[in-house]
């Protein structure tokens, strides 16, 4: 499973202030740790994490001790695709205060990215042992025991969240994953429409819910799954892949074409898009 794993984080009390404001305060005063924190922080909010490395580093080298410039940090690295990195920021967090909740989450986020799920639900394990109701941090824990193939453990961590919150994305997600790969393609096509309610701009819930119902043979309903996708990406490879090789089942090879060859052209080397290509042109 792959959804977005970490929000920003920062002292409880911290504001995000305006970036222009804060690139003026850093170019005024670089050695200013807060100036460089505020700034990392204000790119955090924004989801600017490649952004916000290099002022959250700087703030951590200007302040060691400052464990919320080491999370943030954390989850900046980890949110760019470095978990590696992450991991080291957050460890540095841990042996400055190894009772800070926040701590074990950044550590099982950044392992979840390195693709170690194990090692990843002990930390979130442990974050909520300090913090039982961090929703997020549970939804965490549900896609790390997925990755892990514990599907049985994921859904009952998704289902303490629905529990507490029908609409909440994370959890609709991946329990239809969960259910899907557990052989329940009607309980995960449920789930993927109820997440697709709450957020119809996530491509990868209608590529999920597309692929499922067309392995349930509800080919009109994949059609308009991938339309949603196409929508919101026509470039898409997946959708405009799908949607040709479901037309073509359908008897329409004629409608198939156009998205067969789109397909073809946005990926000239995928041998799935040159087979149906072949099958199109008998």
């Amino acid at each position: 499973m792959s959804l977005s794993e970490a929000s920003p984080l920062s002292d409880s009390e911290a504001l995000a202030p305006d970036i222009a404001e804060c690139i003026t305060g850093v170019v005024a005063a670089p050695t200013d740790a807060m100036a460089q924190f505020d700034l990392g922080f204000a790119y955090l909010k924004l989801s600017m994490f490649a952004h916000a490395i290099a002022p959250l580093r700087a703030a951590c080298e200007l302040k060691p001790q400052w464990v919320s410039a080491h999370i943030n940090l954390s989850v900046a690295l980890t949110e760019s695709g470095d978990g590696y990195t992450g991991e080291v920021a957050a460890r540095a967090a841990l042996a400055l205060d190894p009772a800070n909740n926040l701590v074990y989450f950044c550590l099982g986020n950044a392992l979840r990215r390195q693709g170690r799920p194990q090692e990843a639900v002990e930390m979130f394990i442990k974050h909520l042992e300090l913090y039982p109701g961090d929703l997020m941090a549970r939804c965490n824990l549900g896609l790390a025991w997925g990755d892990a193939g514990h599907d049985d453990r994921a859904l009952s961590e998704f289902r303490t969240v629905l529990a507490s919150n029908p609409r909440d994305f994370k959890a609709l997600h991946g329990s239809g994953i969960a259910l899907a790969q557990s052989g329940d393609l009607d309980g995960a096509i449920a789930m993927l429409e109820r997440a697709c309610d709450v957020d119809g701009t996530d491509i990868s819930a209608w590529e999920y819910l597309g692929n499922y119902f067309a392995k349930r043979e509800r080919l009109g309903e994949a059609l308009l799954a991938f339309d949603r996708i196409l929508a919101l990406e026509p470039n898409s490879f997946y959708a405009n892949y799908n949607k040709a090789a479901v037309l073509f089942k359908l008897g329409r090879p004629d409608l198939a074409r156009p998205y067969s060859r789109f397909a073809l052209e946005i990926a000239p080397n995928n041998e799935l898009a040159k087979e149906l290509a072949e099958a199109l042109a008998e």
